[in-house]
C-alpha cells in the first residue's frame, strides 16, 4: 500500500515535471542518496559534493573508470627529478565564464587548498608551484612523494579559477552551476566552453532522495532518468522492468563499524575483539545486503590496486565474544551507534544491535541527517558509528592516511581517533617512497597492525548499483560511487 501511494505521488510530479518540459533529451534527472554540503570544492570531501565537483571542475590529471591516471587539464606530465613534476597544460582551455585557463589560476587553486583543514589530510606536500610561459608549471614538493599523480585526480583538488569569489566558483568542467534549491536539487548547465564536444543534455539536475524505495519508484514513473544506490529488494523489479537498466560493479567502497577511542570502555582490547568476535559478516551480508557485498578484508579495498587483503583474522566466533565479554568488569554496557539517514544503514545497525546483545551489550541505533552526523562523528560524541571509505585515488596512502593517521583525528577522516606511532611513521615512509613494490609492502604491514588493534569491524565492500531508464547512454560507472554523468547522452 506504501508503495502504491508514493507510485501515485511521483506519477503526478512525472506528469508536472515532463509536461513543461518540450525535449526531455535536454534534461538528465538524477535521484541521489543525499545532499552536497558545499559547491566549494576545496571545502568538501562527502561523496554527495565530489560527484557535483566532478561535474563542474577539472584536474591536472583525471582518472578513467578503473582509476588509472589519465590527461586532464595537462594533456602530458614528466618527472623531472624525485620531487618534481612538469605538467604541459592544454591549450585553448577556458573556464565557464569564457576567460582563459593560465598556470597562474593553477598557482593560485594549490595555494587556496592549502588554507583547507577540510583536505588537510590528502593535500600533497607541495613546496613550491612555479609556471613557465602559457602552459608549463612545474610542481615540487617538500620531500619525494610517491602517490602525488593518484592524488592530484581527486575531485577536490579541482582547479579554479583566479577570479572566483566565495559566492561564485568558477571551473573549467563540463556543467556550471545553475541553482541549489536547499534540501531539493541542484541545477547544473551545460559549459558551451568545455574543451570536449559531446552531446549531453543541456541540464543535468540532482535531486536529494534519501529514502532507496522513493528513488527506485522515480524510475518507475520517470520522474528520474538515473537512480543511485538501488535496494536489493528494487533491483529484481528494475531488471524485471523493459524499460529500465540496472547496472551494477564491485566496488572498493570500505564500510566498517568504527569505535571511538576517546571513550573509555574501548581502551580494553578485550571489549573491542569481543564485538569483532560478535558479528557474522556472512550473515550481516546476507540479511542486511540481501547478498550484495563482499566481506571486507582490507580498509585500503577489494583486492585491487595489488595491495594484498589481511587474513580473516576475526572470524565469527560466538563463544569466543561471550568469553572476552566475560573478562570486563562493566556488568552493563550500553553504547550508542551513529548512522546516516538513508540508504539501508538502519538495516545494518539492527542487525548488529541483535549480535551484540547476545554478548549482553545493549546498542541505542541514532539516526542523523549527513550534515549532523559528519559534524558529531568528527567530534567524536558517539561510542560507535557505521562509517565508509574508499580508497577514491586508487593508491593505499589515501586508503590510510587521512583515517588512520594520528594528526587527522576528527573532520579530516580519523573518526575513530586512532593513535599507533608504528602506523604513524609507516604512513610517513609510504608517502616518502616512490618504488610501487615497496610501497605495498608498507600498506599491507600497516593494514596487519590496523586489523590486530581492532579498532574498528572491517564489515563489507559494497556492490553498487544504479538504475536508469533504457535510453541512457554512456554512463561510466567507477569501483567508488562518485561515477562519470557528465557523458551521457539519452537516445
Amino acid at each position: 500500500m506504501k508503495k502504491f501511494v508514493y507510485l501515485l505521488i511521483f506519477m503526478f510530479m512525472g506528469l508536472g515535471t515532463f509536461g513543461e518540459n518540450k525535449n526531455p533529451k535536454e534534461t538528465l534527472i538524477i535521484a541521489q542518496e543525499g545532499e552536497i554540503k558545499t559547491l566549494d570544492p576545496h571545502f568538501g570531501n562527502d561523496g554527495f559534493s565530489l560527484r557535483i565537483y566532478r561535474m563542474i571542475y577539472s584536474r591536472l590529471v583525471e582518472q578513467d573508470k578503473d582509476l588509472n591516471v589519465i590527461p586532464g587539464l595537462a594533456k602530458s606530465w614528466k618527472r623531472i627529478d624525485d620531487k618534481t613534476i612538469e605538467f604541459t597544460l592544454r591549450e585553448n582551455i577556458k573556464f565557464s565564464d569564457g576567460s582563459s585557463l593560465t598556470g597562474e589560476d593553477v598557482k593560485y587553486s594549490f595555494d587556496r587548498m592549502k588554507n583547507s583543514p577540510r583536505i588537510k589530510s590528502f593535500f600533497p606536500p607541495i613546496e613550491t608551484i612555479e609556471t613557465f610561459g602559457k602552459n608549463k608549471i612545474r610542481i615540487k614538493t617538500s620531500y619525494t612523494y610517491g602517490p602525488l599523480l593518484k592524488q592530484l585526480t581527486h575531485p577536490a583538488l579541482s582547479i579554479i579559477s583566479s577570479k572566483s569569489t566565495e559566492d561564485n566558483i568558477i571551473g573549467t568542467g563540463p556543467y556550471k552551476f545553475q541553482k541549489w534549491n536547499r534540501g531539493e536539487e541542484i541545477i547544473l548547465e551545460k559549459n558551451k566552453y568545455y574543451f570536449e564536444k559531446y552531446n549531453s543534455p543541456k541540464i543535468v539536475i540532482f535531486k536529494t532522495i534519501p529514502e532507496q524505495e522513493n528513488r527506485a519508484i522515480m524510475l518507475e514513473t520517470k520522474e528520474a532518468d538515473i537512480a543511485i544506490g538501488i535496494s536489493p529488494v528494487d533491483e529484481k523489479i528494475i531488471s524485471d522492468n523493459k524499460n529500465l537498466k540496472l547496472l551494477k560493479r564491485d566496488s572498493i567502497s570500505y564500510s566498517y563499524l568504527g569505535l571511538n577511542m576517546k571513550k573509555d570502555i574501548f581502551k580494553n582490547k578485550d571489549m573491542r575483539l569481543a564485538i569483532n568476535y560478535a558479528i557474522d559478516r556472512d550473515l550481516l551480508i546476507e540479511a542486511g545486503l540481501n547478498g550484495q557485498g563482499i566481506e571486507a578484508k582490507s580498509p585500503i579495498g577489494k583486492e585491487v590496486f595489488g595491495y594484498k587483503p589481511v587474513e580473516k583474522l576475526y572470524a565469527f566466533n560466538l563463544e569466543k565474544a561471550k568469553e572476552l565479554r566475560a573478562k570486563i568488569s562493566e556488568k552493563k554496557i550500553n553504547l550508542t551507534l551513529a548512522i546516516m539517514a538513508g540508504g539501508n544503514e538502519m538495516e545494518i545497525a539492527e542487525i548488529i544491535q541483535g549480535f551484540l546483545k547476545e554478548i549482553n551489550i545493549d546498542v541505542e541505533i541514532i539516526i542523523l541527517e549527513p550534515g549532523a552526523y559528519w559534524a558529531k562523528t568528527s567530534q567524536g560524541e558517539y561510542d560507535m558509528y557505521l562509517g565508509a571509505w574508499a580508497a577514491a585515488t586508487g593508491d593505499g596512502d589515501y586508503g590510510l592516511y587521512p583515517t588512520h593517521y594520528s594528526k587527522n583525528f576528527g573532520a579530516p577522516g580519523n573518526r575513530t581517533f586512532y593513535m599507533n606511532e608504528e602506523v604513524d611513521s609507516l604512513l610517513e615512509k609510504g608517502r616518502k617512497t616512490i618504488d610501487e613494490n615497496e610501497r605495498k609492502e608498507i600498506y599491507g604491514r600497516i593494514q596487519d597492525i590496523i586489523v590486530d588493534d581492532s579498532v574498528e569491524v572491517m564489515l563489507y565492500y559494497k556492490i553498487l548499483s544504479v538504475g536508469t531508464q533504457k535510453n541512457i547512454k554512456g554512463l561510466n560507472l567507477y569501483p567508488i560511487p562518485i561515477h562519470d554523468f557528465s557523458h551521457i547522452t539519452k537516445e
